[in-house]
């Protein structure tokens, strides 16, 4: 019997590593695709990410000739991944699936579209919120003290890193689902750690905002902690549905 024709669960480590290299792969050629199209539609995409900043910033600058490039590939890249998104997803529950044991532990369909629309809604609160709120404290900041000329890639490098990070930022009740369904981690121990999970996501917070001013970090961090306390109803739940999926199997078992 060759490694192909294998149960997943009975995957030698060699197996294993084969299985990731594939859907690695497969979320490459998705990305690729996505960013192909997203230097079509480059140009359309630079003017979706400028509308946060109108009223605020008037006009940006190209100070480097091959500067307009840079902007593309970081648009291009960007859209890639949103476009990717979906089969990305996938391909990371279909190679952990095997993990969550037999049964419908937490319905892939149900998983991703949950993962999509944390992504989703994270984005449009940084592109409607998050973003405007960033810029518009930002350059009132340089009243007084300088003329601000932003450049295009300049602008477009944080308004990505601020997208990116609210769709990261939104996935917690996602993940925290994820975790509970392969018995990672419990409500119990969510509960038990808010304190240090607060001083973490302070933390992250810091790291992934592309400023270092307490507005900025505070645009994230009030969020990230609403949906710490999210997280932890969705584990409950989803722990809630294990438990009496075990007790209904041990009841039949005894039948």
């Amino acid at each position: 019997m060759t490694e192909r024709n294998l149960n997943p669960n009975e995957l030698t480590v060699v197996g294993h590593l084969d299985e990731l290299r594939r859907r690695i792969i497969l979320c490459l050629i998705f990305l690729a695709a996505g960013t192909a199209a997203g230097f079509i539609l480059a140009k359309d995409l630079i003017t979706l990410i400028e509308v946060p900043s109108s009223g605020i910033i008037n006009g940006f600058i190209v100070i480097r000739p091959a500067e307009i490039i840079s902007v593309y590939v970081r648009v291009a890249l960007f859209f890639g991944l949103l476009a990717g998104l979906p089969a990305i997803i996938y391909h990371v529950w279909r190679y952990v699936r095997p993990a969550v044991g037999p049964g419908p532990g937490f319905a892939l369909s149900a998983w991703m579209s949950a993962a999509m629309l944390l992504f989703v809604s994270g984005v449009a609160f940084s592109y409607y919120v998050a973003l405007p709120a960033a810029v518009k404290f930002l350059i009132s900041m340089t009243s007084g003290v300088a003329e601000p000329m932003i450049t295009l890639s300049g602008y477009v490098s944080f308004a990505v890193s601020v997208l990116l990070t609210g769709g990261i930022v939104f996935e917690m009740p996602a993940v925290s689902a994820f975790l509970t369904t392969l018995g990672i981690v419990t409500p119990k121990f969510l509960r038990s750690r808010r304190k240090e999970a607060f001083f973490g996501l302070c933390v992250v917070a810091a790291v992934m905002t592309p400023t270092t001013d307490i507005f900025n970090l505070a645009l994230f961090v009030v969020p990230m902690a609403a949906l710490y306390e999210v997280s932890i109803i969705v584990s409950r739940a989803v722990y809630r549905l294990s438990v009496n999926k075990s007790i209904r199997e041990a009841y039949a078992g005894q039948n």
